[in-house]
């Protein structure tokens, strides 16, 4: 099964609601209820995500982390004005 094909499959979804439940319908971020998407923070347990390997973004946070992902540690989410510890695995 493809990466694009596991995103439709109706054991991804069942995941995705979990992780929005999980995070009360709200970006881990920045709080907003807006354009959610839930993001895989490790690929390591692929098809068989833990709830931990998964966290709820906004598009902008999560647009921003993607974007941003490569530059030191912290500095999207203080572009956004939150100042708070994100552990860093390289």
């Amino acid at each position: 099964m493809t990466y694009n094909d596991y995103l439709l499959s109706p054991e991804w979804q069942v995941k995705r609601v979990a992780a929005l439940e999980a995070a009360g319908h709200r970006c881990q971020v920045c709080n907003s209820p807006d354009s959610l998407e839930v993001h895989h923070r490790t690929y390591e347990r692929l098809y068989h995500e833990q709830p931990g390997d998964l966290t709820v973004l906004c598009a902008t946070c999560h647009g921003l982390h993607s974007s941003r992902m490569h530059k030191p540690p912290y500095y999207w989410l203080r572009s956004l004005g939150y100042y708070i510890e994100v552990p860093v695995y390289e």
